[in-house]
C-alpha cells in the first residue's frame, strides 16, 4: 500500500507540491499556491533560521551552491529534517534502484526555475497570511502550531 501511495504521488507531481508544512506532516499544495510556497520558503525570516545547527546551516549552503538535487541519505539525517520543517528547502523522496528510499533536498531557486516561478522573499509575509487564512479557515481547532512559523 505504501508504494501505491508513493507511486500516487510521484503522477501527481505536475499539480501540487508536497511540503511538511501543517501539524508537521507531509501536506500537498496545490499549484495555484506554489507562488506563496516559494515566497515563503526563499524568505529566510528568523523563524526559519535562528538555532539553526551547524550541520543544518553547512546542508543549507551546500544545497543553494549546488543548484541541482543533493542526495542526503543518513549524511546529515537531522540537518535535512531541521531544514525541511523550517520549508529553507524543497524536499522529496527518491526510490533508488536498491529499493531504498532517499531523501533529496533541492533550493527553492532551483525548485521555482523548474517549475517556470520566480521566488519573491520580500513577499513571504504576505504569503504566510494566505496559507494561514486557508489553514485556519479548515482547522477544527484552531491551534498556534498548524504551520511552521507558529511553533
Amino acid at each position: 500500500m505504501a508504494n501505491d501511495i508513493f507511486r500516487g504521488l510521484e503522477t501527481i507531481d505536475s499539480e501540487v507540491a508536497t511540503v511538511k508544512r501543517v501539524r508537521k506532516k507531509n501536506t500537498l499544495v496545490a499549484r495555484w499556491l506554489w507562488q506563496d510556497l516559494c515566497n515563503v520558503g526563499s524568505a529566510r525570516e528568523p523563524w526559519q533560521l535562528d538555532g539553526l545547527t551547524v550541520e543544518a546551516v553547512t546542508l543549507l549552503n551546500e544545497v543553494d551552491d549546488a543548484g541541482a538535487p543533493v542526495s542526503v541519505g543518513h549524511r546529515h539525517k537531522k540537518g535535512a529534517a531541521m531544514l525541511e520543517a523550517r520549508l529553507l528547502v524543497y524536499s522529496t523522496s527518491v526510490h533508488t534502484d536498491s529499493g531504498n528510499h532517499v531523501r533529496s533536498l533541492l533550493s527553492w531557486r532551483a525548485w521555482a526555475t523548474s517549475r517556470n516561478l520566480r521566488c519573491l522573499p520580500a513577499n513571504g509575509l504576505r504569503s504566510r497570511g494566505r496559507f494561514d487564512e486557508i489553514v485556519y479557515a479548515w482547522a477544527d481547532r484552531p491551534q498556534s502550531r498548524l504551520v511552521p512559523w507558529r511553533a
